[in-house]
C-alpha cells in the first residue's frame, strides 16, 4: 500500500514536472520574441515556414532513432505513440536546469524499465547523436568549401567509423571496460547495455538511416533559414549550421545552463565571426526558437498518449535458442499474435473436439495451444527444449504442467497420452535439419489416440516440410489421416486490419470464424505464400 501511495506521487510529481517544463520552455520562447520581432519583417516568409517544418519532421526522424534504440533492448514493450510521448516530453524536460529530469520522468512514468536501461538507452543515443550530428555536419561543410573529394573522404571516414563501432569487438570492449570500473553504478549499466553488443546488420542500418535522414533534414532546414535571410544564400544557411552544430555540442556538453542556452549562442557567435554580426544574431535566434519550437510542438502531439502496456507478449524472449523468431517482430501491438491464437484454438474446437484425457503439446513455447488444450477439457503436459521459453510461459499460466525435453528422447513412457499436438514444430525441426526425429512423436499416442500437426505448408519451398512428406510418413507408422484443412493464410486483407488494429477485437472471432469457413474450400497449398494447415491423425490398435 505504501509502495503504491509513493508511486502516485511521483507520478504526480512528474505530471507537475512536465508541465513546468512546458511553461519553463513557453517563457523562453517569450524571452526570444523581441529579438524574433526584430529580425522576422525582413525575412522571406515562405522559406522560413518551409525551414520550421522542415525541423519539426527532423525532429520527429531522432524520435524514429531512439525507438529502434529502444526495441533493441526492451523488444516493443511500448506502443510508438506512446514511446513518442515518454520521448518527446522529456526532451522538453531538458530545457529545466539540471538536465535530469526527462530520464527522470520516463523511468518514474514507465517502470517496466529501469532506471539503468532508461540511462543506457539515452546514453547510446546521446553518443549516437552527437556522432551523426558532427559526421553529417562536416561531410556537407567539406563538399560546399573543400571540393567532392574532401566530402568523399569525410563520408567513408564517417561511414568506416560507424562500422568500426558497432563492432562486436568494439563494443564488447568498451563494455568490459565499464564493467571493471570501481562504481557499481558502470557496473549496471555496462549489463544494460549487453542488447546492443550484438546487434543485427539490419538494426545497426535502420539506426544510421533514422539519424542520417534527421541531420540531413536539420542542415536543410538552415539551408532554407538561409535563404530566408536577406543577403544569405542555401550554402550560408548549411554553413552556418555546421557552425551551430559545433556550438550545440559544446552547449550540449556543458552543464552551465538548462540544455546549453547562452554557452551554445556564445560559441555559435564565435565560431561565426566571418558572417555579418546581424545575421549571426539573427540566425543565433532562430536556431534557439526553432528548436523551442519544434519541442514544443511535438510534446504537445504526443501528450495525450499514455497508458501501460500493450503487448503481453512484448516482456517474452523474442528468439528460441536456435535462432528462430518466438514473436512476429511486426506485431507491434500483439493483435495478430492474439487473432492467430484465437483462430487456432478455434480449429481445434472444431476439428479436435473436447475431451478429458491426457494430451502433449510438443515445442510448446509460450504454451498459446497448450492454453487452448486446457480449455477444451484436456490435462495438458507442455514441452519445450528450452527452460528459458517455458519459464516465460510459465508466467503466462503458472498453473499449467511444464517439462523440458527434446525428441527424440522424450521423458515419458510410450503410448502415454490419448492426444499429441506438434504446432510448427516440423517446420523448426526442418530447418535445423533435424526433421527425421519427429518419427517418435507417433510412439506417444495411445491407440485410437490422436496426433495433431498444425503447420505452415508451402508448395515447393525448401523452408517448409511437404505435405506429401507430413502424410506419407505418419500413414507408414500406424496412423490413419483422418482430416486435413486448412485454417489461415498468411496473407490477405483480414490479417493486416486485424495487426493495425483496424478490426474491433470484439469482431475477431467473427473473422476468425469467417477464414476458417473460407479456408475450409481450399484444398492444395499454394506456391507463393503458406497456408496454416492443420492434419488429424488417428492410431490404429
Amino acid at each position: 500500500m505504501r509502495s503504491e501511495l509513493r508511486r502516485r506521487v511521483l507520478r504526480l510529481f512528474c505530471a507537475l514536472l512536465s508541465i513546468l517544463a512546458l511553461i519553463w520552455t513557453m517563457l523562453m520562447l517569450l524571452h526570444a520574441w523581441p529579438e524574433l520581432r526584430v529580425h522576422l519583417p525582413q525575412m522571406h516568409k515562405r522559406w522560413l515556414l518551409a525551414a520550421l517544418i522542415g525541423m519539426t519532421i527532423s525532429g520527429y526522424l531522432a524520435f524514429e532513432a531512439f525507438h529502434v534504440l529502444f526495441r533493441q533492448m526492451k523488444f516493443d514493450l511500448y506502443g510508438r505513440r506512446y514511446l513518442a510521448h515518454l520521448y518527446f516530453i522529456a526532451q522538453l524536460m531538458k530545457h529545466l536546469p539540471g538536465r535530469i529530469w526527462g530520464i527522470a520522468y520516463q523511468s518514474t512514468t514507465a517502470s517496466q524499465v529501469s532506471l539503468t536501461e532508461w540511462v543506457s538507452i539515452n546514453a547510446m543515443y546521446m553518443v549516437l547523436t552527437m556522432g551523426f550530428a558532427v559526421w553529417v555536419a562536416a561531410t556537407f561543410t567539406s563538399l560546399l568549401f573543400f571540393g567532392a573529394i574532401w566530402g568523399t573522404f569525410v563520408f567513408i571516414a564517417g561511414v568506416i567509423g560507424y562500422v568500426l563501432g558497432w563492432h562486436s569487438r568494439s563494443t564488447r570492449t568498451i563494455l568490459s571496460l565499464l564493467a571493471k570500473l570501481p562504481v557499481q553504478s558502470f557496473v549496471r549499466l555496462s549489463i544494460a547495455l549487453q542488447p546492443f553488443s550484438n546487434a543485427s546488420v539490419v538494426f545497426k542500418i535502420r539506426v544510421m538511416l533514422f539519424f542520417s535522414a534527421s541531420w540531413l533534414l536539420y542542415l536543410a532546414s538552415w539551408g532554407g533559414f538561409g535563404l530566408a535571410w536577406p543577403g544569405l544564400d542555401a550554402a550560408d544557411g548549411v554553413y552556418l549550421c555546421a557552425l551551430y552544430t559545433a556550438a550545440w555540442l559544446v552547449g550540449y556538453l556543458s552543464f552551465l545552463s538548462p540544455s546549453g542556452l547562452g554557452v551554445r549562442e556564445l560559441a555559435f557567435v564565435t565560431l561565426a565571426h566571418r558572417f555579418p554580426a546581424d545575421a549571426v544574431a539573427g540566425m543565433a535566434v532562430f536556431g534557439r526558437i526553432s528548436l523551442l519550437a519544434v519541442d514544443v510542438v511535438l510534446a504537445l502531439l504526443f501528450a495525450p498518449f499514455k497508458g501501460n502496456q500493450v503487448n503481453e507478449h512484448a516482456n517474452l524472449p523474442q528468439f528460441d535458442d536456435s535462432g528462430l523468431n518466438l514473436v512476429d517482430p511486426n506485431d507491434r501491438r500483439g493483435l495478430k499474435t492474439a487473432y492467430i491464437s484465437l483462430l487456432q484454438s478455434m480449429a481445434l474446437a472444431s476439428y479436435v473436439g473436447r475431451g478429458t484425457g491426457s494430451a502433449l503439446d510438443l515445442g510448446c513455447g509460450y504454451g498459446r495451444m497448450s492454453g487452448a488444450l486446457r480449455e477444451l477439457g484436456w490435462d495438458v503436459v507442455g514441452v519445450d527444449p528450452s527452460q528459458r521459453v517455458l519459464s516465460a510461459a510459465a508466467t503466462i499460466m503458472p498453473d499449467s504442467k511444464w517439462c523440458v525435453g527434446r525428441l527424440p528422447e522424450l521423458p515419458f513412457a510410450a503410448e502415454s497420452f490419448n492426444l499429441v499436438i506438434a504446432q510448427n514444430l516440423l517446420r523448426v525441426l526442418h530447418l535445423n535439419q533435424a526433421l527425421d526425429v519427429a518419427k517418435a512423436i507417433p510412439n506417444m499416442v495411445k491407440p485410437q489416440g490422436h496426433f495433431v500437426v498444425v503447420d505452415n505448408i508451402r508448395s515447393g519451398h525448401p523452408d517448409y516440410v511437404s505435405e506429401d512428406w507430413i502424410i506419407s510418413t505418419f500413414t507408414e507408422m500406424n496412423l490413419r489421416l483422418v482430416k486435413r484443412v486448412a485454417i489461415r493464410k498468411a496473407r490477405w486483407w483480414g490479417i493486416y486490419a486485424v495487426r493495425y488494429g483496424l478490426v474491433p477485437s470484439s469482431l475477431h472471432e467473427w473473422l476468425a470464424a469467417y477464414e476458417l469457413r473460407r479456408m475450409e474450400q481450399v484444398v492444395r497449398p499454394p506456391t507463393a505464400q503458406y497456408h496454416n494447415v492443420l492434419y488429424v491423425f488417428e492410431k490404429l490398435i
